[in-house]
């Protein structure tokens, strides 16, 4: 499973999570499952990070695979529940 999970920056803005995105897809194009996003280090993120997840989502799921939130900060956790994101994205709150 290690070989499916992609580490997320402190601080995801627009830059860094365009990073992710392409790491997520570049991942996807290679191996099967569930690609898992750590997110356990996770300082700020702002909308659109927010946004770039969302779409990365919807990729995925595009392929039947799953992204799966992993061991999300409490920041992350905050604004995935006031955005009600987390009625979307699966979260693991499960250490890989």
């Amino acid at each position: 499973m290690a070989e499916n999970v992609i580490k997320a920056p402190k601080a995801m803005n627009r830059a860094s999570a365009l990073q992710v995105v392409h790491e997520i897809k570049d991942l996807q194009a290679v191996s099967p499952g569930t690609v898992y996003l750590d997110m356990s280090g996770v300082e700020k993120i702002d909308s659109s990070a927010l946004g770039m997840l969302v779409h990365a989502w919807k990729t995925l799921g595009t392929t039947e695979k799953d992204i799966i939130l992993q061991t999300p900060s409490e920041v992350v956790e905050k604004l995935l529940h006031d955005t009600n994101l987390h009625r979307l994205m699966k979260i693991s709150h499960k250490a890989l």
